[in-house]
């Protein structure tokens, strides 16, 4: 079975984008191995969903937060650091219209709020997550 994280995969790899599928502690795992390469994609383990048995087939919802990741450095200027997250927003606004082009999921639009993250794992990153319901386009037969 295609899963929502398959299909988020596919989207960031078509794209040229290191993609990570964990929870913070193994993206923080990850990183400290070299699993993980920077800047990176993650989709947080989705907390919630719904599923729609409404019309031809089953569609799923996954309520998840996707993280736009680089590197940068412990002692950091505001300014310096405001590149980077400058640079992840944009990779976020890429990586939701490859998305919405993919024609897997129902379209992402109207205003969607990003948070900016500092220093959330054991070395220092930045840049900014999103919450979103990924909502499938086309059913699965049941």
């Amino acid at each position: 079975m295609i899963t929502i994280e398959n299909r988020i995969a596919t989207v960031a790899k078509g794209l040229g984008l290191n993609y990570y599928f964990g929870d913070w502690n193994r993206i923080n795992e990850a990183g400290d191995t070299g699993r993980c390469k920077f800047p990176l994609v993650a989709y947080l383990l989705p907390p919630s969903g719904v599923v729609n048995f409404d019309g031809p087939g089953v569609r799923e919802t996954e309520n998840g937060v996707l993280a736009f990741i680089d590197l940068t450095e412990f002692d950091f200027q505001a300014d310096e650091n405001n590149v980077i997250v400058q640079a992840m927003k944009e990779t976020m606004i890429n990586f939701i219209k490859g998305v919405n082009l993919s024609g897997d999921f129902k379209p992402i639009g109207g205003d969607l709020r990003y948070e900016v993250l500092y220093d959330r794992l054991d070395f220092a990153v930045t840049g900014v997550t999103v919450s979103v319901g990924l909502k499938e386009a086309v059913g699965k037969c049941v």
